[in-house]
């Protein structure tokens, strides 16, 4: 223990006179000792002041201290108060310390009673707290807790913990403080800073302290904004196939790490490939649709911090529309023009929308192609229209409208209706007579060639009726029913599609083997220098014909005749017939039929006689008897008939009898 003695200045001389006087009269008062720790307690190292003060009227004299009754310094100076110093508190300077004054009487030092006495207790001195964030990084969002940890022994939990931001103590208001713990939210950039913290208690009666922990920084910074979420196709529906693009849309000045989730499972990068802030995968399966999220993380002062997840967007995953069929209604896709084509676009009954229908690649309209459900129809009006047609449709799936792809291709060919053929007959009359050969010719124009058919009265004629060769048919001429109006037509194929032309125009083939004619006369006795009329006819009713009458086959014995407007027939008469006249007549007739010339067969041959006239009263005598020998037995058989019918009616046997003996 180290001590030392303060002695103020005084004038010794007149001090001392007064001093011996006094203390003649009153002995020595008790001193005052005081401790400049009014709770004498110390922490081990204070230093230590011990004040004893004379409450005497002198100046007082040296001063005398004891610890525990034990004497530890006597001064040598004389003065109303002395300090004794214990520069370092130790253990072993605990205990009660008193004091005496001392006052010299005639030379004789007088002490005082003891002073009062003070305890000196020493005690360790608080240890340094530790602190501690909950966050170790010292990086706080705004919302969040902040939690400090003023580290300290167990036992000293229950003390009192104060804490501080740059130095200044926070008070209650701030922070929340239980046992060594304390919290505060964190509400803005301000509240960050350096903190520190310490803790003390009351030992009778003096408040001890520890020291301030080292410093903590925190540093509040704003929480990471929310990002949003897209996706490249807005109605949420893709396509297997198609690729889906998820923008992580990010704001603030932070980038880091992009994350994405679907059903609240985080996506691995098989799943879904990132890059930036955009991930992408491709529709392989349905069960890739989902809700989708992102949020994104990044370090600020060294701590990971993450975003709260975005709100959610959700894509369904649809199968594509299957490419529909597409067919005509002519398989060889052949039209001729004025034709109608028809053009039908097959689709998946599942779906029902509009169909559309292009020509080499180019979208047909209304105006080109009329369409009725799955139907589309034109009709043919040029070579234009040819091409290759295909068709595809769409629908409507949650908003988005979904294409199918283009249809297969089907081609339309489009050619000029075969032109009609011309019909021509080796007889320009068309008139035919009984065994003449018929030769038709069926003429075709333009680059097709094929096949011919002719045709009598609309009926196809078989290869029985007519020989074809080429584009020629012949037949012989055998009856009046081969005669009729004939045409032809041809066919051929183009591009496997068999085309028939129309009907050419109509040749008629008239058979006229005309008829013999039928010749009688008035009389085939002639008496010499009478005259005689021979009528020729034609049997088929046909007027305006020109007659011949024929004697043994000479030419005209009489003038031509020609039959009246209304008339089959006409009458030769002949005069002063003389017996050279006499002899075979025939006749027959002509006639411009259809423009051509034809002449009938001379009729069957009729026989005249031409008589003197004693020969004629001979004729006539002899033919009045064989007309009396006729009308004779005609009588004689009518009376055995009607005698056979009475003998009937007796007997059936007698009739068979009668009936042969009629036949005889």
């Amino acid at each position: 223990m180290a001590t030392e003695s303060l002695d103020p200045p005084r004038s010794r001389g007149i001090l001392e006179v007064f001093k011996a006087e006094r203390l003649r009269e009153n002995p020595p008062v008790t001193p005052r000792i005081a401790l400049d720790q009014h709770s004498g307690v110390y922490i081990r190292g204070e230093p230590v002041t011990l004040t004893c003060t004379s409450l005497g009227d002198y100046s007082g004299g040296p001063f005398t201290f004891y610890r525990n009754g034990q004497l530890l310094i006597r001064t040598h100076q004389d003065q109303r108060f002395h300090w004794l110093r214990i520069d370092h508190i130790t253990d072993g300077d605990r205990g009660s310390y008193t004091c005496r004054d001392m006052e010299t009487i005639s030379g004789r030092e007088v002490q005082s009673q003891p002073s009062n006495a003070v305890e000196i207790t020493e005690t360790d001195p608080l240890p340094s707290p530790g602190i501690s964030l909950d966050q170790w990084t010292g990086m706080y969002l705004e919302g969040e807790t902040v939690t400090i940890n003023c580290i300290v022994a167990s036992k000293y939990h229950s003390k009192t913990f104060i804490f501080y931001r740059n130095m200044e103590p926070l008070p209650s208001s701030q922070i929340s403080i239980k046992d060594n713990i304390g919290t505060f939210t964190a509400t803005s950039r301000n509240q960050g800073g350096r903190y520190q913290c310490q803790y003390g208690y009351f030992i009778s009666g003096r408040w001890i302290e520890s020291p301030h922990s080292v410093a903590v920084l925190v540093t509040i910074a704003d929480p990471l904004t929310k990002p949003g979420i897209s996706l490249n196709q807005p109605t949420g529906v893709y396509l297997e196939g198609e690729t889906v693009a998820i923008t992580c849309i990010l704001k603030g000045e932070y980038r880091s790490q992009i994350y994405f989730y679907r059903d609240n499972q985080l996506l691995s990068s098989r799943q879904l490939f990132t890059k930036d802030n955009i991930g992408t995968l491709l529709v392989t399966n349905t069960n890739q649709g989902g809700q989708y999220q992102c949020q994104y993380g990044t370090f600020i002062k060294k701590r990971w911090l993450e975003s709260q997840l975005s709100e959610d967007v959700t894509f369904t995953i649809e199968e594509p529309l299957a490419p529909p069929g597409i067919s005509l209604d002519q398989s060889t896709g052949v039209y001729l023009e004025g034709e109608r084509v028809t053009i039908t676009c097959t689709v998946n009954r599942k779906y029902r929308g509009n169909i559309y229908y292009y020509r080499e690649n180019q979208l047909l309209s209304s105006r080109q192609l009329f369409t009725k459900d799955n139907i589309g129809t034109f009709t043919v009006t040029g070579t234009n229209q040819g091409g290759r047609y295909q068709c595809k449709y769409g629908t409507s799936v949650k908003k988005r409208r979904i294409w199918s792809q283009l249809s297969d291709t089907v081609t339309v060919t489009i050619t000029g209706p075969l032109t009609p053929p011309r019909i021509s007959l080796d007889r320009s009359t068309g008139v035919y007579l009984d065994g003449e050969t018929v030769t038709i010719t069926c003429t075709v124009t333009g680059e097709y060639r094929g096949k011919i058919y002719f045709y009598r009265d609309n009926q196809l004629l078989s290869s029985h009726e007519l020989f074809t060769k080429n584009n020629t048919g012949t037949f012989t001429v055998t009856g009046a029913n081969q005669e009729g109006r004939y045409q032809c037509k041809y066919g051929t194929t183009v591009k496997r599609r068999r085309l028939k032309s129309q009907l050419s125009e109509a040749v008629t083939v008239t058979i006229s083997g005309l008829s013999k004619p039928n010749i009688s006369v008035d009389s085939r006795l002639v008496v010499k220098g009478g005259k005689v009329t021979f009528n020729c006819t034609n049997p088929r009713d046909l007027p305006g014909f020109t007659f011949h009458l024929y004697r043994f086959g000479e030419a005209n014995y009489s003038d031509i005749q020609t039959a009246a407007a209304r008339n089959n027939s006409v009458n030769f008469t002949i005069t002063m017939m003389d017996q050279v006249d006499g002899g075979k007549y025939t006749c027959l007739y002509k006639g411009d039929v259809r423009g051509r010339l034809l002449t009938s067969a001379q009729s069957d041959p009729l026989h005249i006689t031409v008589k003197d006239k004693s020969s004629w009263l001979e004729a006539a005598v002899g033919s009045a008897v064989v007309l009396i020998f006729i009308l004779t037995l005609l009588g004689v058989c009518f009376w055995k008939k009607r005698k056979g019918q009475r003998d009937t009616l007796q007997t059936g046997d007698e009739d068979s009898s009668i009936d042969t003996m009629v036949k005889v």
